[in-house]
């Protein structure tokens, strides 16, 4: 492998031994490693790294889009393949989790080689059967591809293709039987069988009291869907009659693309409508997964009819429940030939279910769906099958060795099984001979599931899973060892759920307690504002509130003509000024009122009887009285005639004669407070 090493040789030391120089000198003190045994580890090394490699082709004709309506799902296959392909090709040996992403074939001498792959797909200019076939001949012709990753939506005009041009061709995802009966010899499929598909879910029905009226629809354009709803018409018609004889299949309806593309309502005004007319409380429909979330909204409409619904496809996908709403697919049923929480299963290369998940989500970004496990699943088999079918054999030329010859070349190899006969009948053999040969014999556990084929070379080992979404989540409810959630049968209905009006009970309430108590704590906020204010204008009161009692009086307020001066007195040793009401200083100077100089009136009001005997009635309400309690000495209250008004008073003001209040309160009377 024309290596190259740059040797720098080491200068003995006065004892004949090499010294410490380029290469150094390392291990322990007693066995120390010098220079020229790091010049044999370099060498071993080289010839360790120097492994030869194979690199064998795969190749794929398959749309990009997933959108293509006469090529669905080829888009995810081409992830799915993808994959596992740059999980080999950048492999090590003994990975994270334990797990050996490094694989190496070899022969019974020890001749050891990597494998590596090189995927290749080819986008028709065209979704037609003749440019497809087109695209394969063109693979293996100008590509020169060793084994094609199988179409399943041309399965059969490409196994004529493949067949001829005797290249083994692994379909990831045909799951009818039709193909494989052909018998193909280089025809490999690693799908379970859709006539199995709706077999768990149908028998869960027919045990299902309330489930008596089966209605079944189907496309006629999709070979898949068509085996699995007619296989679950003749289930259901004779072997479920045997478990429940009031279980029976009222209607079935069939359909095609054009009777789809003519009416745009078909899904409501045909689906739907059929659905309701045969009576039916149980559903199956197979279809596309395109057209299956249109159906999925549609039968919404009518889901509070039903007790079970089983769709194909579809509800696999975790965007399912976000796509036709939350209602609508909640409590659907489908079959699957994969799940992450699957139990049991697992394999060298990817690990668990769960493992596959993570790594398929880490170099992709999204959940997979069954679809890209079958076909990731199909490159790790055939990777398997390659690494262990040259294990009989001895490469006669192991230095001149590359794929082509391997393969294609009977002089390349010599296979024996171990009492010395040929390993494949006739001689010579290829290595194409032993591949095929070991895969058909393959009998192994994987991510996926079970791989073992039957004598049509395809895999009978792997048994479905039923999905129920719950919660908006595909969750494996059948068969009860695989199960994550509990089987729900028969679909609770809105009266199930007692609603109320248009909520459910449980909502209801939640709504009605989160209304209660958002007023509860609006009135107790209204309470705490309303007591918070009376007593902040209990303060103020209790602040504008002057008893008789403390009061000194120096002198009372003195009339002058149409004024008045002020009098005087000490309020716990503050000396304030004492002013009569604005309404009597405005009353006594239009001579509405008269009063003697020494009376004084203060806010709360003590009148004394003699001082308004003069006073008009109407007058003294104007003021808030009236003369029974005026002349009676009764205070009557009104706060509108209080009148604050503040003002010092000079310090020989404390000379001045004092006088005194004998009786009654002062009530936050006119007191101008002062400094003392």
């Amino acid at each position: 492998n024309n290596v190259k090493i740059q040797v720098k040789f080491l200068k003995l030391n006065r004892r004949g031994g090499p010294r410490p120089g380029w290469l150094g000198q390392v291990g322990t003190n007693r066995y120390p490693m010098h220079g020229l045994a790091w010049v044999a580890l370099i060498l071993a090394l080289c010839i360790v790294n120097s492994q030869r490699e194979l690199v064998f082709k795969l190749g794929s004709v398959m749309e990009t889009a997933n959108d293509v309506p006469e090529c669905p799902g080829t888009g995810a296959m081409i992830q799915a393949f993808q994959v596992p392909v740059e999980r080999l090709n950048s492999g090590i040996g003994h990975g994270k989790d334990g797990l050996i992403t490094k694989v190496s074939l070899q022969d019974r001498n020890g001749h050891k080689f990597r494998i590596k792959f090189d995927y290749i797909n080819r986008v028709p200019r065209a979704c037609t059967t003749e440019v497809h076939n087109e695209e394969v001949e063109r693979l293996i012709k100008e590509d020169k591809v060793h084994f094609i990753l199988g179409n399943t939506h041309f399965a059969f005009s490409e196994a004529k293709v493949v067949n001829e041009a005797k290249r083994l061709t692994y379909h990831c995802c045909f799951e009818t039987d039709e193909l494989f009966k052909l018998d193909y010899p280089y025809i490999f499929g690693i799908a379970n069988l859709a006539d199995q598909e709706t077999h768990q879910a149908l028998t869960s029905m027919a045990l299902e009291d309330s489930i008596a009226k089966l209605f079944v629809f189907y496309t006629m354009d999709f070979r898949y869907a068509t085996q699995a709803c007619e296989n679950a018409v003749d289930y259901a018609s004779s072997q479920l009659r045997r478990i429940s004889t009031k279980f029976e299949v009222v209607k079935v309806l069939k359909y095609s693309n054009a009777n789809i593309s003519s009416k745009p309502t078909f899904f409501d005004s045909v689906i739907v409508e059929e659905a309701v007319r045969s009576g039916a409380t149980a559903v199956i429909g197979c279809d596309s997964t395109i057209n299956g979330f249109a159906i999925a909204k549609a039968l919404g409409r009518i889901k509070h009819r039903l007790k079970a619904i089983f769709m194909t496809l579809s509800p696999t996908v975790y965007s399912f429940a976000s796509g036709v709403g939350p209602e609508a697919a909640e409590y659907i049923l489908t079959s699957s030939s994969w799940h992450p929480k699957m139990l049991g299963q697992g394999d060298s290369f990817f690990g668990t279910p769960k493992q596959y998940a993570d790594a398929y989500e880490a170099a992709v970004g999204s959940t997979p769906s069954f679809v890209p496990a079958l076909a990731s699943a199909t490159v790790v088999s055939l990777m398997f099958a390659i690494q262990s079918a040259f294990k009989d054999c001895e490469f006669l030329d192991p230095a001149n060795l590359d794929v082509d010859s391997l393969l294609f070349d009977s002089n390349a190899i010599r296979c024996t099984n171990s009492t010395g006969i040929a390993a494949v009948a006739g001689m010579p053999v290829t290595g194409y001979d032993m591949l095929l040969k070991s895969l058909s014999a393959q009998s192994m556990s994987t991510f996926l599931g079970k791989v073992e084929f039957n004598h049509f070379r395809r895999n009978i080992a792997h048994e479905p899973v039923v999905l129920q979404v719950q919660n908006g989540v595909p969750e494996i409810v059948l068969p009860l060892e695989q199960a994550s959630k509990k089987l729900i049968m028969p679909i609770p209905h809105p009266e199930e759920e007692h609603r109320i009006g248009a909520l459910k009970e449980d909502i209801f309430i939640v709504v009605v307690v989160v209304v209660v108590a958002g007023t509860l704590i609006l009135l107790a906020a209204l309470l705490l504002v309303f007591f918070y204010r009376k007593q902040h204008v209990d303060k103020i009161q209790l602040l504008l509130t002057v008893e008789a009692e403390q009061l000194q009086i120096i002198n009372l307020p003195v009339q002058l003509g149409t004024s008045w001066e002020s009098g005087k007195a000490r309020l716990r040793n503050t000396l304030v000024a004492l002013e009569p009401l604005t309404e009597i200083k405005l009353a006594s100077t239009s001579g509405e009122i008269t009063m003697p100089k020494k009376s004084f009136l203060m806010k709360g009001k003590w009148l004394l009887g003699s001082y308004l005997s003069n006073v008009d009635s109407k007058k003294l309400r104007s003021l808030g009285m009236d003369s029974e309690a005026a002349l009676s000495g009764h205070m009557v209250t009104n706060p509108q005639l209080y009148d604050i008004d503040v003002e010092s008073l000079q310090h020989e003001d404390t000379y001045m004669n004092g006088g005194s209040v004998n009786g009654g309160s002062v009530n936050g009377g006119a007191v101008k407070g002062g400094g003392g």
